[in-house]
């Protein structure tokens, strides 16, 4: 899939630290897989009225994309200022030469040779797992630390874990989740039909439905003190109205009230790993 970014660039003249008055603050604004042409006639035609005051103030520019044209290799690209060559990702996925398997080309799980305790059915891991950064070449962020220059990077693909330099990072697409994807939904249903559907990036997970009572299963990451690892698991059940709209959802020990069609807000999960 071809992703296209555009930068937002601005000059901001704001208030500097004392000891820094001659200074000034740039903020630098990507969008990963905006079109650049349609964005400048959503902006002349009055549509995006707020991005076009961003664009006034400062400057707004489209940017040739890599190759191949997508996220991870074009926000590559734009860390380091080089080609796939210099940087190491070439594609979402990478190829493990050994296993023959992919895995996701910006960060690696890797897991010590060490083999865990046994006892009975439990395993009582020996070491832990490093996620290691697949992406080569030096981010200009750190070109800035070594200057001087503070940064702050908010949600930048392609940087977890984040470099160790003196900026403040908080991660963004290639961040792996607690199963060590880049992110799978899980979409529960009743419908029988869906079983047998192949989608991309998640699961469909066919509920039993008894009555009023839907149940089923959330699964989380992989239990490592167990034997063979098994997935964790955290009980879902829907308590339906049948007189009104309204569901109650119990998942774990949290409890929400929904109506149709309304969403919730975010629910913590606490996936028991030892009991």
């Amino acid at each position: 899939m071809i992703r296209l970014f555009v930068v937002v660039l601005l000059g901001l003249s704001l208030a500097a630290p004392a000891e820094t008055d001659a200074a000034k603050r740039m903020v630098l604004f990507g969008v990963d897989g905006m079109d650049p042409t349609l964005l400048q006639q959503f902006m002349d035609d009055g549509d995006m009225p707020n991005l076009k005051k961003l664009a006034a103030a400062g400057g707004f520019m489209p940017l040739a994309t890599s190759i191949p044209a997508q996220s991870p290799v074009a926000w590559s690209d734009f860390i380091t200022g080089m080609n796939p060559g210099g940087h190491g990702i070439f594609d979402f996925i990478a190829l493990d030469r050994e296993t023959m398997l992919p895995y996701l080309s910006s960060a690696r799980v890797e897991r010590s040779g060490r083999e865990p305790l046994a006892i009975g059915r439990w395993r009582i891991p020996l070491s832990a797992e490093e996620t290691v950064l697949m992406r080569d070449g030096q981010a200009f962020w750190e070109v800035l630390d070594e200057a001087g220059i503070p940064a702050t990077i908010f949600r930048v693909p392609v940087n977890y874990p984040p470099i160790p330099a003196g900026e403040r990072a908080l991660s963004g697409m290639g961040t792996p989740d607690l199963r060590g994807t880049s992110g799978i939904f899980s979409f529960i249903t009743t419908d029988p039909s869906r079983q047998s559907v192949e989608v991309s990036g998640g699961e469909i997970i066919v509920a039993k439905r008894t009555g009023t009572v839907i149940g089923a299963e959330l699964a989380g990451p992989a239990n490592a003190f167990l034997e063979n690892a098994p997935r964790s698991v955290v009980p879902v059940t829907v308590h339906l109205d049948v007189e009104h709209p309204v569901a109650l959802i119990n998942i774990g020990d949290q409890r929400v009230l929904l109506n149709a069609g309304e969403w919730s807000d975010w629910i913590p999960v606490h996936f028991q790993m030892v009991q």
